[in-house]
C-alpha cells in the first residue's frame, strides 16, 4: 500500500513539474477560458489539495471527468474498455 501511495505521489508531482498543461495546444486558448477550465477541473487549487482530492476520488472509485470526453467519466471509459475485452 505504501508503494502505491509513493508511486502515485511521485507521478502526480512529475505531472505538475512538466511544462505545459492539459490546455496547451497549437492554438492558444483565451486566458478566461483557461481559468474557467482550471476552476471546473480543480486545477486552480494548491498542489496538495489537488492530490488529496485525487486520493479521495480513487478511494471512492471516482477517477474524475475525462478531458477528452466531457460527457463521460474516466471510470466509465475504463469499464467500457474492460467490458469490451471480456466479450
Amino acid at each position: 500500500m505504501l508503494v502505491l501511495l509513493v508511486v502515485s505521489f511521485v507521478t502526480f508531482a512529475l505531472m505538475h513539474l512538466v511544462p505545459g498543461g492539459p490546455w496547451s495546444r497549437d492554438k492558444q486558448l483565451a486566458p478566461a477560458v483557461v481559468a474557467a477550465l482550471n476552476a471546473k477541473y480543480g486545477l486552480d487549487k494548491p498542489f496538495f489539495v489537488q492530490y488529496a482530492n485525487f486520493l479521495t476520488g480513487i478511494l471512492h472509485g471516482d477517477l474524475g471527468i475525462s478531458y477528452s470526453y466531457q460527457d463521460r467519466s474516466v471510470t466509465q471509459i475504463i469499464m467500457q474498455a474492460f467490458r469490451s475485452q471480456l466479450y
